[in-house]
């Protein structure tokens, strides 16, 4: 059973940018200091405040979380992460508390370092330096076309976006050449791109009619034809 552990993790990892320089004694070193963890539906994985020596840098195996932050408004999601994506690490960098919280969208399996243990990886390796950088960097951009272009789009442009970055990111290529991608709830989809869960509903809808996605049950959709995600 251990080693089908080890094999996962190491399995998984040279998958994800941040690690593909890597040999495979090196990844599976990285194991002896991660401790997997399992989340609920609805499950707190980090709280807003908590300082940064508690938790630790997170990549997620499966599953999905969101990034949100509670006022006097309401909640307001951040950002939607899935499989190979990761988060804890502005706070470990910059010495400073959590600048928001995440929760479990779905169960999740989540590999965890510990501060310690994330600076020791950044310090040892510094090809895994270089790549968080660059996604970071990258990052940074897409959030930056967002603030400059959404406030120009309809909510029909915005889904459109939503759904060709989710292609692009997480689609999983089918034999007849369609992209099978799963969906979060659409209020969490609604409050990440500043639309209304109705009209994420009214939209999507209006996707399907037009052959744009096809539902393939609660969660996923299947898109038929990526040219047709167009604006």
């Amino acid at each position: 059973m251990a080693c089908e552990r080890v094999e996962k993790f190491v399995n998984f990892m040279m998958t994800l940018p941040m690690f593909q320089a890597l040999e495979f004694w090196q990844i599976r070193l990285l194991y002896n200091d991660v401790n997997i963890r399992r989340f609920v539906q609805g499950e707190m994985v980090v709280h807003e405040e908590d300082p940064c020596s508690k938790n630790g840098f997170f990549i997620i195996f499966s599953g999905r979380v969101k990034v949100f932050s509670v006022d006097d408004k309401g909640e307001q999601i951040y950002a939607i992460l899935g499989k190979g994506d990761f988060f804890g690490e502005m706070s470990i960098l910059e010495e400073k508390p959590r600048s928001a919280s995440v929760a479990a969208l779905h169960p999740c399996e989540i590999f965890v370092w510990d501060c310690r243990a994330f600076i020791r990886m950044l310090e040892k390796y510094p090809s895994i330096s270089l790549a968080f950088m660059r996604i970071l960097s990258e990052r940074l951009r897409r959030a930056n076309r967002r603030i400059n272009n959404f406030s120009f789009m309809s909510a029909r442009e915005r889904l459109i976006v939503y759904l060709r970055e989710e292609v692009h990111r997480r689609g999983i290529l089918q034999e007849d050449g369609t992209y099978l991608i799963e969906i979060p709830p659409q209020k969490a989809i609604g409050s990440t791109m500043g639309i209304a869960r109705e009209t994420v509903s009214r939209v999507f809808a209006e996707f399907a009619e037009d052959g744009i996605i096809i539902k393939k049950g609660y969660k996923k959709v299947l898109v038929p034809d990526e040219t047709l995600l167009q604006i």
